[in-house]
């Protein structure tokens, strides 16, 4: 058990059963490597963390960085809002911690069920198949084999009925074989299409940023590697806007991170009705970043569409949430290039970014041609 003494340094001592408590001091050293080993641990589990229903792998990510922050410099609580920072909430990172392991687990339970009932319907399906199709090939058998003791040993009518018996049989055999494959054809088909129904909902989950609604960063990161493919196969156009929120920090600070959030989500809702195009890509790039990628679309439209946001960003009224708030943008616009990858794509379009930031806010700068 951990207590401090008077200088604050923890000590460590015997207690009643020999369980060791604090009394003597402990080497600052070791509580530093318990500190770093900690830390490590929370990184290594928001690296390696699983999509579920209540939240995605981002989010945990995300919720993770805040709590390490929290725990190693006082950073203000990751979950309760408006309380002051310095004092670490120890217990509650272990009890969120607890909670976000649980919710995978029971995801991930759910998960093999569904699976495994899928597996065993199918499964099911074929052993019955094989039973069924074993008994019609052992009654069409037997009556293969009366019709070839008729045709050794009995006359042509016995012979005659033994034929069209055996035909009769045959043929029943095989309309009920089909009747029963096409019937267990289509149960298995609306199995597997609920199946499927399910893990395209998961996945369209999975790529949707929670707060926002719009593509989340491994969608970007999916969606920028196929527009370079197309690029490189079709040579038409394709330009990124990187997009951030000015001054967004301030917002956090001055309002709080509720209004802080509806902010994101009015820039969300706003960002879709500027890119209305089947060809444009929206995702919430990390933060306060967004990010756009405009097919067939070149440089000049593409700061053309930029202007069009910032001006429909700054006619936004956010009175309901905060009585004379208002936001800009700073955007950096790249046109692809052959030859580049994401990362060269989106550091390109981040440079200019950061020269939109320097030269005040508030404005759209083009990332050179060459």
């Amino acid at each position: 058990m951990l207590r401090w003494g008077r200088s604050g340094e923890p000590k460590v001592k015997e207690a009643e059963h020999g369980t060791a408590v604090l009394d003597r001091p402990v080497d600052s050293v070791d509580v530093q490597t318990v500190l770093d080993t900690l830390v490590e641990v929370f990184r290594a589990y928001g690296k390696f963390a699983l999509d579920t229903e209540s939240a995605t792998a981002d989010d945990t990510r995300e919720s993770m960085q805040k709590w390490i922050k929290h725990l190693t410099m006082g950073a203000q609580h990751p979950v309760k809002e408006g309380e002051p920072g310095g004092k670490r909430d120890w217990q509650g990172a272990s009890g969120w911690m607890v909670s976000r392991r649980r919710d995978e687990q029971q995801y991930v339970v759910k998960s093999l069920a569904d699976l495994r009932q899928v597996i065993w319907a199918f499964v099911h399906s074929v052993h019955q198949a094989v039973v069924d199709d074993d008994q019609a090939d052992k009654l069409a058998t037997a009556q293969l084999r009366r019709l070839q003791v008729a045709v050794e040993t009995s006359s042509t009518e016995s012979l005659k009925r033994e034929a069209l018996s055996a035909v009769a049989t045959i043929s029943a055999a095989l309309e009920e074989r089909k009747s029963r494959q096409r019937s267990q054809v289509a149960e298995l088909g609306a199995q597997l299409r609920a199946l499927g129904k399910q893990l395209e909902e998961a996945r369209r989950a999975s790529a949707l940023d929670p707060l926002t609604g719009l593509a989340n960063r491994k969608a970007f990161d999916d969606f920028a590697a196929r527009s370079i493919e197309l690029h490189a196969l079709m040579g038409q156009p394709a330009t990124l806007l990187l997009i951030d929120v000015d001054h967004f920090k301030q917002v956090n600070d001055t309002y709080g991170h509720l209004v802080g959030d509806a902010v994101l989500r009015r820039l969300s809702d706003c960002l879709a009705r500027t890119f209305l195009r089947r060809c444009d890509f929206v995702a919430r790039f990390g933060g306060e970043e967004f990010v756009v990628i405009l097919h067939e679309t070149n440089m000049k439209d593409g700061r053309r569409l930029a202007d069009r946001l910032m001006n429909s960003v700054k006619s936004l009224n956010f009175d309901e949430e905060a009585k004379g708030l208002g936001i800009t943008l700073s955007i950096g616009v790249a046109e692809m290039k052959m030859g580049e990858n994401c990362a060269m794509w989106v550091e390109r379009a981040d440079k200019v970014l950061y020269q939109a930031k320097q030269l005040g806010r508030d404005r759209v700068v083009e990332a050179p041609e060459n």
